[in-house]
């Protein structure tokens, strides 16, 4: 399962030792750094034979390096295999250890470095339950899958961002056919996913992340937000385009679901007190539209304070306005999403 990244991990900085001394340096071959490398707590290994120093996004925190086992990195990527050459890698001028290891400088963050390690070292506990992964971790763990070709880790993202995006999942949770959610989206988890799925070129994902970006004010699009690794992300402008049109859209159809709804419809049951009736109707469209319900169950039927016959067809009318606007979401959103409606309307 995942949980909601923003709250928990936005603007954290990494979990490092301080800089050693050349005392620690005797002691235990800790690296003797020049004011710009945090040694990662992790993932500094006594017998690693290789540095790996990420990017830091956070402002004015130093970059964080790894010492791990290029061997262990190599098995598992051809791409890293060749990145990190064969062990004879002159050492930088900034670093010194008592191994006097090579050192690479990535181009990832510290923070998606960091998730990736914990799959190749510890992937038979990590994570150790559905729980543990946050959002982040899993567009993380997508994001260095696909970059080095590392399927294990590219499964393992799939598999948790599925559970969120992937239609048929995002129409439960919007249709509210099933209470017991197994995750609270926010907006800004979804900026970071969007652009994720449209590098990795997933625009059925694309489709349902840009539904939940809709969500937000034109000042959250337009500011980013901030990922867990300190980076700001943004949407590109094309996507961000798109957002916004359809939340345009939407509103216009909703407004025609309001008149089409006062007016009367053809299919609308006898009623005695169709004045009140269409007022409550629609103080509850202004009120809590999003979260009604598909199924017309007693107790919220009860809830919208007109008579039975109208609440029970006022309910049919909303899912199938549901229905109808998520139909169309890919071609509003001008995605080609190939079998989009089997991908969510198959059991």
């Amino acid at each position: 399962m995942l949980v909601n990244s923003t709250s928990v991990m936005a603007k954290q900085s990494p979990q490092t030792n301080n800089t050693p001394s050349a005392n620690d340096v005797a002691r235990d071959g800790r690296a003797v750094i020049k004011d710009l490398l945090a040694c990662d707590n992790d993932y500094w290994l006594s017998d690693g034979n290789i540095v790996l120093i990420a990017k830091n996004h956070h402002v004015l925190s130093r970059r964080v390096g790894f010492q791990v086992h290029r061997s262990v990195l190599a098995r598992q990527s051809n791409v890293l295999k060749e990145l990190l050459g064969d062990g004879g890698a002159p050492e930088d001028p900034g670093l010194e250890t008592d191994q006097y290891c090579p050192v690479v400088r990535m181009s990832d963050s510290y923070h998606d470095l960091k998730i990736l390690l914990r799959v190749l070292y510890d992937g038979s506990t990590y994570p150790p339950s559905d729980e543990a992964m946050l959002t982040s971790e899993a567009v993380a763990l997508v994001r260095l899958g696909h970059k080095y070709e590392i399927n294990s880790a590219l499964s393992l993202g799939l598999r948790h961002l599925s559970a969120v995006f992937h239609p048929k999942n995002v129409w439960k949770t919007v249709s509210l056919e099933e209470n017991d959610f197994r995750f609270a989206l926010s907006g800004e988890d979804a900026i970071e996913a969007a652009v994720l799925f449209r590098e990795i070129d997933n625009v059925q994902f694309l489709a349902t992340a840009l539904f939940y970006c809709s969500e937000l004010s034109f000042g959250q699009l337009l500011r980013g937000i901030t990922r867990a690794d300190g980076y700001t992300e943004k949407l590109p402008l094309e996507d961000m385009e798109r957002c916004l049109q359809f939340r345009e859209w939407r509103k216009l159809i909703l407004a025609d679901f309001l008149g089409r709804t006062c007016s009367g419809m053809p299919d609308r049951p006898p009623c005695c007190t169709r004045t009140h009736c269409n007022e409550s109707l629609i103080q509850t469209l202004r009120n809590d539209f999003s979260r009604m319900p598909d199924r017309p169950e007693p107790t919220y039927l009860r809830s919208l304070q007109a008579c039975v016959q109208c609440s029970a067809w006022f309910v049919q009318r909303i899912a199938a306005y549901k229905r109808w606007v998520w139909d169309h979401l890919p071609q509003r959103m001008d995605l080609k999403v190939a079998d989009w409606e089997s991908s969510y309307r198959a059991e």
